[in-house]
């Protein structure tokens, strides 16, 4: 077997090279349409707007140029020349002005067409037919009785867009098919809706949907995964069976998911306008129920001023302040961290006094704010329709817990699908959730690069250890590290107190929680790491306002994790106030939400925040109808635990006196701070 060889192909002469060689020269429009081999000039960058450029075939490839031949060697001799000159062309195409730039960078017809589509639905069609349908209400007791088809037959004389449609309509039981006009005088829409009905589209519909049917979907969806493609196909089958079709190819799945999902839009905003007037009413008879939240800055929240960007920048090394989770070496701080918070904030004197303009005006800003600030005299109106059992009637303490849910996730990659917000929705906005994070990352420096050791990790033993309480806390600096240690060492890739990576999503919540409730309200704060959270507020000053009226505990299923001079102190069974509450709400309120994880992770933004919303509030409507049976079983258990701990008291035979004396001191004992040692070598 002989092997054919190889035959080198003479290179053709070139010119000097130069970066003028490879500009893009326009083409003309035949020769983008069907390019050939032969002819070397065809189109090589077509844009949208139909410009399009070519380029010199011959040219070498620069070294660098990532293409399909980048992974083969590159001969160093086929771009000498070509290196020589490197200079920028004069012009590019953008330069002279052959196409626009925000042509290239507009969003596809699908998606402007979808933009259209929300703008039409949000700002013209829904607020037009919230009357009607709340009038539907009343004329059918609910949805309960028959409504008949009552459009409009003829042609409008006064528009001049008049417009007849054929419509399908699917019901329960049958598909039918009606003929309305539309004009401005009376769109669509309305008509569809005054016969009960709710169109696909907003202007021209080709189908609608009994609202019924809509209705009785949408309850079906927030008690399972939405699938309009099982539910679609369920329906074409049970009606194709009764003899009832429609023309296409799958002409029921796509119109019907639009047709729900603007229904439920129009649900939400009806029922947020009774709720409106409502409020209007009960704000007659009952003035103090007309308070509302301040809404505040989070510099108004905390007792602390960010630090200034010129102070940033006279600031040395000896002046950083460290948390507790950047710390890799202790025993490099520990002059430091052995005066406490105050010294560490003394400003060097040989460096020269940061200018005060900007602390100033910024201090002046938040004395200004806090003067608009109206105390309120009892909770808004918000938190009461949350829960009537800690906001209604005289509230004086309530319990609370937060925890983060890594399940809900969703894809960040690509643009957002158009925005489509509850009208009551139940999460903060995101510009005040970044203001958070800005303000966290101007108060507290950033979390080194460098992992904390491990809590098994031995320090250099030719070093001094010195253990300390901390400013405002009950626990040495040891058991917080320990804490740290461990709970880093459970869940390394997810740390939820360091700086930028979690507390500020906690600090937006408290901060939207004191802004709806008086002064005088106790919050008894529940988290996994509670005690992370309470350096952190001592330490920096975050939520410095509220903190006599707030007390700090670790949910008691992430309670065993920490050091047990740390569950001494935040244990919710060893604090007094939080009863039996575990801390652990929001892990059930995950759990109702997990046949959600599959759809939201596949579903647009705005589309998995408002079907999130909605499953709230369904969960939200469905423990208010069941809070007398969820307080009759809580009274009971809390008498039956009552009862035990009371024949446990008599059974021992020793005083309550004694044993309360007993108990602060082993909490003394066991939370005192380590002696101070010295590693021998």
């Amino acid at each position: 077997m002989s092997v054919r060889p190889r035959i080198s192909k003479q290179r053709k002469s070139l010119p000097t090279l130069t970066a003028a060689s490879y500009q893009l020269m326009p083409v003309t429009t035949s020769a983008t349409t069907r390019p050939s081999r032969q002819h070397s000039n065809h189109a090589r960058i077509i844009f949208p707007n139909g410009i399009a450029f070519t380029q010199n075939g011959g040219l070498p490839r620069l070294p660098g140029q990532v293409g399909l031949q980048s992974d083969r060697p590159i001969d160093p001799t086929d771009f000498t020349h070509a290196s020589e000159d490197n200079q920028i062309p004069p012009s590019s195409p953008a330069e002279t002005g052959l196409f626009n730039v925000a042509e290239l960078t507009s969003p596809s017809k699908h998606r402007t067409k979808r933009l259209k589509q929300w703008e039409r639905w949000m700002m013209e069609v829904l607020p037009s037919v919230i009357s009607p349908y709340l009038e539907l209400q009343h004329r059918t007791q609910s949805l309960r009785d028959e409504v008949g088809i009552h459009v409009v037959e003829q042609a409008c004389e006064c528009c001049r867009t008049s417009r007849k449609l054929n419509i399908w309509v699917i019901r329960f039981s049958k598909i039918e098919r009606i003929e309305l006009w539309a004009s401005e005088c009376s769109t669509a829409a309305v008509q569809l809706v005054r016969s009960g009905l709710f169109p696909c589209s907003p202007i021209y519909p080709t189908l609608a949907v009994d609202i019924r049917l809509l209705d009785f979907v949408r309850r079906l969806f927030l008690r399972i995964a939405p699938n309009y493609t099982a539910w679609c196909g369920a329906a074409s089958d049970f009606l194709a069976a009764q003899g009832f079709y429609l023309p296409g190819d799958d002409p029921l799945r796509r119109r019907f998911a639009n047709t729900l999902q603007w229904f439920m839009s129009l649900y939400d905003m009806a029922t947020n306008s009774v709720d409106v007037v409502l409020q209007q009413v009960r704000e007659e008879f009952v003035p103090a129920s007309s308070t509302a939240a301040s809404q505040l800055s989070p510099h108004a929240h905390c007792d602390v001023t960010p630090r200034t960007t010129a102070e940033e920048g006279h600031a040395g090394p000896a002046r950083q302040r460290v948390s507790v989770e950047e710390v890799v070496n202790e025993e490099e701080l520990r002059d430091t961290r052995k005066c406490g918070r105050e010294e560490c904030d003394e400003q060097d004197p040989f460096e020269p006094s940061p200018p005060q303009s900007e602390r100033s005006d910024l201090a002046e800003e938040i004395e200004k704010e806090r003067e608009f600030y109206s105390p309120l005299s009892r909770p808004t109106e918000y938190v009461r329709s949350r829960c009537l059992a800690c906001f209604g009637g005289d509230c004086e303490d309530v319990v609370v817990n937060v925890d983060a849910c890594y399940t809900q996730k969703h894809s960040s990659k690509g643009s957002r699908d158009p925005p489509r917000i509850h009208p009551n929705s139940f999460f903060i906005p995101e510009t005040e959730v970044k203001a958070w994070k800005k303000f966290i990352d101007m108060i507290r420096p950033q979390r080194s690069q460098v992992k904390p050791p491990h809590k098994r990790q031995k320090a250099d033993n030719n070093v001094e250890e010195q253990d300390h309480l901390k400013d405002g806390l009950r626990v040495p600096k040891s058991v917080l590290d320990g804490c740290q240690a461990s709970f880093t060492a459970a869940d390394e890739a997810r740390i939820k107190d360091t700086a930028g990576e979690g507390q500020h999503f906690v600090f937006a919540l408290l901060s939207k929680l004191f802004e709806n409730l008086p002064a005088h309200v106790g919050v008894r704060f529940l988290y996994d790491i509670g005690c992370q959270l309470h350096h952190s507020c001592e330490k920096w000053g975050f939520m410095g306002r509220y903190l006599t009226c707030m007390t700090f505990a670790v949910s008691i299923f992430h309670a065993f994790g920490h050091q047990w001079p740390c569950q001494l102190i935040y244990h919710p069974r060893k604090c007094i106030g939080y009863g039996l509450s575990d801390g652990e709400g929001a892990e059930r309120l995950w759990h109702t939400l997990s046949h959600l994880i599959a759809y939201g992770r596949v579903a647009g933004y705005y589309v998995r925040m408002y079907n999130l919303d909605s499953q709230f509030h369904f969960n939200s409507d469905e423990g208010i109808y069941k809070l007398g049976l969820w307080l009759r079983r809580k009274v009971l258990l809390c008498e039956e635990k009552f009862n035990k701990a009371e024949e446990t008291l008599q059974a021992c035979g020793i005083s309550y006196d004694v044993l309360r004396w007993e108990w602060n001191s082993q909490v003394k004992s066991q939370t005192k701070p380590l002696p101070h040692q010295h590693r021998a070598t």
